[in-house]
C-alpha cells in the first residue's frame, strides 16, 4: 500500500523499465535453453542470471519462464515478450550500425524488401525516379517470401517491404499501409489449347503454383476449390517470376499467380487470363514497415514514388 513517502517498493518495481541486463539475461536463457547455458554465455553466475530474471518478471508482474529440470520453457506471456525483446535488440543493433557509418553512407543506402507480385510492376519506375533525383543513392532490392522479408524487417535489415499483406502472426511490431486489392489470375500462353475450348477441361493440363507455406499459396488453393480442382501433387512450385514467364511461354502449363506478376504480359498479349469465378481470391498490396520507425528522407521519397506507381496501376 502507499505510505507517507509515496509508492511501495513493489509498485516502484512495476513502474520501472527493464534494463539491458534484463533483456540480455532473458534472451540468453531462451536461446541457450537453460539458466546454466545463459550464465556461461554471459560470463555470469547462475544466481546472478536467476536474480536478474526474477527482477524482470517482478517488474512486468507476470511469469515469463518456467524452470524445469531439463531447462526452461516460455509461458504465453514469455512468447509475447520474446518478440518485442528481439525487435528491441534488432533496433539497437541497427542504431549502432547506423552511427558507425559515415554521414554520407547513412544518407545514401536504402534497403527494400520486395515480393514477386510488385517487383516488376511498382519498383522499377519508382526507383528510376529516385535515381534521377538522387543519383548517388544506393538502393538494395531484396526479394524473398513474405515471412522471410518480415523477419528481416523486424531485425532492422530492411527499411521497408512492398507486397501483399502478411499473415497476422507475421505482423507483430509491424505496420501495414495498404495500396490496392489484387486478384489471382490463371494464365496460359498465347495459342494454348484451352483458349480454343472456352477454358474448359482445366484438369487435363499441368499447373504452376506458388510455393507451399506461403500466403499466396493458401489463396491459390482456395481458388482451386472454386474451380472444382484439387491441389495437384505434381504441380510446379515457384516464386520466380523469371522462371514462370519463360516456362509458361514454352509449355501448356496453367500458371496461377498474382495479377501484378504478369501485368505487362497481359497487356502485351503474351499471356491470356482464363475466365475465373467472380469470387476469385483477392489480397491487399501495400508497404510494411517497423512500427514507430522513422524512415530516412530518401527512403520516404522512394515510398512516395512507389505509392504514385500504385495509383497509376489502379487507374488502368
Amino acid at each position: 500500500m502507499l505510505g507517507m513517502f509515496g509508492m511501495s517498493e513493489t509498485c516502484k518495481k512495476k513502474h520501472m523499465r527493464p534494463k539491458q541486463r534484463h533483456i540480455d539475461s532473458f534472451l540468453a536463457t531462451v536461446h541457450q535453453g537453460s539458466i546454466l547455458g545463459a550464465s556461461n554465455a554471459l560470463g555470469l553466475s547462475q544466481p546472478a542470471v536467476s536474480r536478474t530474471l526474477a527482477e524482470l518478471e517482478e517488474m512486468l508482474g507476470v511469469r515469463l519462464i518456467e524452470r524445469q529440470r531439463r531447462g526452461v520453457s516460455l509461458t504465453p506471456e514469455g512468447e509475447v515478450f520474446l518478440r518485442y525483446a528481439n525487435a528491441c535488440v534488432a533496433a539497437l543493433d541497427k542504431g549502432v550500425r547506423a552511427v558507425s557509418m559515415s554521414g554520407s553512407e547513412r544518407r545514401r543506402v536504402i534497403n527494400v524488401g520486395v515480393l514477386p507480385n510488385v517487383a516488376a510492376l511498382l519498383l522499377p519506375g519508382a526507383v528510376n525516379e529516385l535515381k534521377q533525383a538522387q543519383p548517388d543513392i544506393l538502393v538494395r532490392i531484396i526479394t524473398g517470401t513474405n515471412r522471410l522479408l518480415s523477419d528481416e524487417l523486424r531485425r532492422g535489415d530492411l527499411d521497408f517491404m512492398v507486397g501483399r499483406l502478411a499473415a497476422p502472426e507475421d505482423l507483430s511490431s509491424l505496420d501495414f499501409d495498404p495500396f490496392y486489392d489484387e486478384d489471382l489470375v490463371l494464365v496460359v500462353r498465347r495459342g494454348h489449347p484451352l483458349l480454343m475450348h472456352g477454358g474448359k477441361n482445366l484438369s487435363q493440363f499441368p499447373l504452376m503454383m506458388p510455393l507451399k507455406g506461403t500466403i499466396i499459396r493458401q489463396d491459390a488453393e482456395r481458388l482451386l476449390l472454386t474451380l472444382g480442382l484439387s491441389d495437384p501433387e505434381n504441380a510446379i512450385e515457384t516464386l520466380s517470376v523469371e522462371f514462370g514467364r519463360t516456362y509458361v511461354s514454352i509449355s501448356d502449363v496453367m500458371w496461377m499467380t498474382p495479377r501484378g506478376t504478369v501485368a505487362h504480359d497481359l497487356e502485351s498479349g503474351e499471356v491470356i487470363a482464363l475466365p475465373l469465378p467472380t469470387i476469385a481470391t483477392y489480397g491487399t498490396v501495400g508497404i510494411t514497415s517497423q512500427k514507430g520507425a522513422r524512415l530516412s528522407q530518401h527512403a520516404q521519397f522512394l515510398v512516395t514514388k512507389i505509392k504514385e506507381q500504385a495509383g497509376r496501376y489502379q487507374k488502368k
